[in-house]
């Protein structure tokens, strides 16, 4: 989708500023262009925040669960982080 937008934008031809500049601010130089990729990254980065909050349990994280099971569980997001950063898990 980014590319075909910025396809249209500049008519098929290469772009006249770079992209990283015409997301900015009016004040900034830019023309707050809507950027596609980091509004994607930053949904999937709020729905892992989501999913590693255990006080509530929603019904697209049980399929989370089960499916991520076969590969950690939700260590898989956690990675190496320091104990301090981690949310303590429930005891059952």
């Amino acid at each position: 989708m980014n590319e075909a937008f910025y396809h249209f934008l500049w008519a098929g031809k290469p772009d006249k500023i770079k992209r990283n500049v015409i997301i900015n601010e009016y004040s900034d130089g830019g023309l707050k262009i809507f950027d596609l990729f980091s509004f994607n990254k930053s949904l999937k980065t709020i729905w892992i925040q989501k999913y590693l909050d255990k006080t509530k349990m929603r019904k697209w994280e049980l399929f989370f669960d089960l499916e991520l099971g076969r590969y950690g569980g939700e260590a898989v997001f956690l990675g190496n982080l320091e104990n301090r950063y981690q949310n303590p898990l429930p005891n059952f």
